[in-house]
């Protein structure tokens, strides 16, 4: 089967709201190994469903982000380097979606364009005071979640954040006990942009 159906068309329906997508399937499967093991019949997670009725290919991704997919999808489909919009809040969605597919060389080069566009931008990517729940979506302990926990601290250290807005974005639990985790050690907390991406690992 797996010759048979490599150049087909699949539909994906991605999502709570079962958004269809539809895409070839040698181009998922030259970059990501979990779709060849869910369409031969091998998925990783027993969570994923797929379907070969003859006429139609199809996947069942539910606990998928579309956005975040649409987002893999450009990615899939190019070798150009990643151009991503730092203020997306899909970007921390994408992260973890590459991180549940197992894609750590996408992982990475998501960080580290996100910290070429911080670069360039002259400022850090941080949630906005009223959007830190997109840090929750971030894998616990991932280079993402250090980067912008060590640049919040940065600013706060260097009375470029007031008190006030540090307060409020201290109410998401999961950023509370990371950020209390990096300033509990008594440093001087350096620009996260500054490093290489080794030091978030």
């Amino acid at each position: 089967m797996h010759d048979r159906i490599y150049h087909e068309e699949v539909n994906l329906y991605v999502g709570p709201n079962r958004v269809l997508f539809q895409v070839y399937l040698k181009h998922l499967w030259v970059k990501i190994d979990f779709f060849d093991d869910l369409f031969t019949g091998d998925d990783p997670d027993g969570t994923h469903t797929f379907e070969d009725n003859g006429g139609e290919l199809a996947a069942m991704l539910y606990d998928f982000d579309e956005d975040a997919f649409e987002l893999l999808l450009d990615w899939v489909r190019t070798d150009e380097p990643l151009l991503l919009n730092p203020g997306c809040i899909a970007l921390s969605r994408f992260y973890a979606l590459a991180d549940q597919l197992r894609l750590k060389s996408l992982m990475d080069e998501i960080l580290e364009a996100t910290i070429k566009n911080d670069l360039e931008q002259k400022e850090l990517s941080i949630p906005y005071v009223d959007d830190m729940t997109t840090y929750c979506y971030l894998p616990k302990g991932s280079p993402f979640r250090k980067y912008i926990c060590m640049g919040i601290a940065h600013m706060f250290q260097d009375q470029q954040m007031s008190i006030a807005h540090l307060r409020r974005r201290l109410l998401c639990d999961e950023f509370c006990l990371d950020f209390l985790a990096v300033i509990q050690k008594g440093e001087p907390v350096s620009d996260p942009r500054d490093l290489p991406i080794e030091c978030f690992k």
